[in-house]
């Protein structure tokens, strides 16, 4: 991508997704064009955040994420991003609130099975008469 702000252009790789042409697209299951919009819209958000600060230090203003997606070439994948914005932006959402909640449940195990062996020890300790003092 160049930027074309200053007399002198500045190349910049901001690590976007390869466009997919409509013919892949359509040949992807479901659940392929899920994962990879997914992941491709994740990408897009966090190129857009840094190009974001690059714009505003260069132009003194913002741009939004929408605008961000338009300055580059409208493949299926963009226009997929485009669609279903709202939706992803839930979906990550979602996504990180599975992962705080999968080590909340992690922790609450570690715990419960921590307290399970002391108490097996604690009965065997007693059964055997090795009363720890």
């Amino acid at each position: 991508m160049t930027i074309r702000n200053k007399p002198y252009p500045i190349a910049m790789n901001f690590g976007l997704p390869v466009p997919i042409s409509d013919a892949t697209w359509n040949m992807m299951s479901e659940d392929q064009q899920e994962n990879i919009l997914f992941k491709s819209y994740l990408l897009y958000k966090s190129s857009y955040e840094n190009y974001q600060e690059l714009h505003k230090q260069q132009n003194g203003n913002s741009i939004t994420f929408e605008f961000f997606l338009n300055l580059h070439e409208k493949d299926i994948l963009t226009q997929m991003i485009s669609k279903n914005i709202e939706r992803l932006e839930n979906e990550s959402d979602n996504r990180k609130i599975d992962a705080e909640n999968t080590k909340i449940l992690q922790k609450t195990n570690e715990a419960m099975a921590l307290l399970r062996q002391e108490k097996i020890t604690s009965a065997f300790n007693v059964m055997t008469g090795n009363l720890i003092y």
